[in-house]
Parts: C-alpha cells; structure tokens; sequence
C-alpha cells in the first residue's frame, strides 16, 4: 500500500519489513508489509499493536524493533517470531518523532528530535550523552563502531538544515566533537580512510 513517513529494516536475509507510516489521506497505519527480495514480491504481515509513523525499525537479536514515532511516542514494539505477532518491548526515556536508530556491539542506539541519545543494553535504556544541538531527520549510521548522525533539521521546526555531523565513541558515550562543510556526504582521504577522525567533516 501507499505509504510516508515510514520505517523498515531487515526481518532475515531475504525479507525487508515496512512498517507503520501514513497513507494519502494522512491517516496513521499500523499495517506492516514484507517484501522479499527473491521474487520481489509485497506479502501480508502482522499490524502493529498500535499505529504510528515518524519512528524507527531496527534489527535486533534475530527480531525487529520498532521505536517511538510520532506524536513523541515513548513505547516500542518487537516482534515475536514465534508467535508471529507484535509484543510490547520496553519504552523510551524520552519520546521522540523524525529520528534515527542502528545498532552497534548488540546495543541499540537511538539520536534525534530531542538533545538525548539513548541506548539499550539488552535490558534497559539508559541516556548516554548530550548531543550539541536538537535535531531531527537526520541519518543515523554506525561507522568503526561509533554512532555517527548526519545532516537532517536543526531545532524541533522546520528550518535550518544542517551540513554537520555528529560523532560519539567509545564505551564512555563521549561525544567525540562536531563539525561540518558545504557537501553533506563524507568522503574518503587520501589514504583511504574517512578524514577526520573520529569526527568526519562533511566538505
């Protein structure tokens, strides 16, 4: 089905799940779809337990998360694949909208919307650290084991796009600096290796 402002990842190797978002005439879904990418073909899927969009999908431990969303939702959902169905999973600290999620060492890490980044240990969320500036719609990537979030909206409105990103390393949670430049993609040095570490200026 149509569908905006939602959020997928990879269920095993061969099914991506998409989950949640909003249809054409903005009415919030908790429809999920698979779609597998051996005969390219869209199947059915368990709903979410409720609807929501502007969240997150991670996979994790062998099953999918799925994280906050609007409107700054704190609960989260995982998927039980025995049972074949959507069970609650332990919420959020703080709830958020428009942010990103990834998963490093088995730990999820979620950065966005709100000054917080959180992370899930296996057994509880804690926040880790700081982030400079709010932002929201930024992309969020692991990078040499660091949680590394680019670009996207600075402040919770709609306004100043950002060319910076952001990294955070080591067990600590540090947040490792901050800077930027006129691209918004990182590229390679002269030696191979991306430039600047461990902050990767996007120039």
């Amino acid at each position: 089905s149509t569908r905006n402002l939602t959020a997928a990842a990879m269920l095993d190797a061969n099914t991506v799940v998409i989950c949640g978002g909003r249809d054409k005439k903005l009415n919030i879904l908790p429809s999920c779809e698979a779609f597998d990418l051996a005969t390219l073909a869209f199947s059915e899927f368990p709903d979410l337990m409720e609807p929501r969009f502007a969240h997150a999908v991670v996979h994790y431990q062998g099953t999918l998360i799925v994280i906050g969303g609007f409107d700054n939702k704190k609960s989260c959902e995982q998927y039980d694949t025995l049972n074949n169905k959507w069970i609650s999973f332990t919420p959020l600290i703080e709830g958020r909208r428009y942010f990103g999620a990834t998963v490093i060492e088995d730990k999820i890490f979620v950065a966005g919307y709100v000054d917080s980044v959180e992370l899930f240990d296996g057994t509880a969320w804690s926040v880790l650290a700081k982030a400079p500036r709010q932002r929201r719609h930024g992309l969020t990537v692991a990078l040499d084991g660091k949680l590394v979030v680019l670009g996207g909206e600075l402040g919770l409105h709609h306004g100043e796009g950002s060319r910076k990103a952001v990294a955070m390393g080591g067990g600590d949670g540090r947040m490792l600096s901050h800077r930027g430049g006129p691209g918004g993609m990182l590229r390679t040095g002269d030696d191979g290796g991306v430039r600047g570490h461990p902050l990767f200026p996007v120039d």
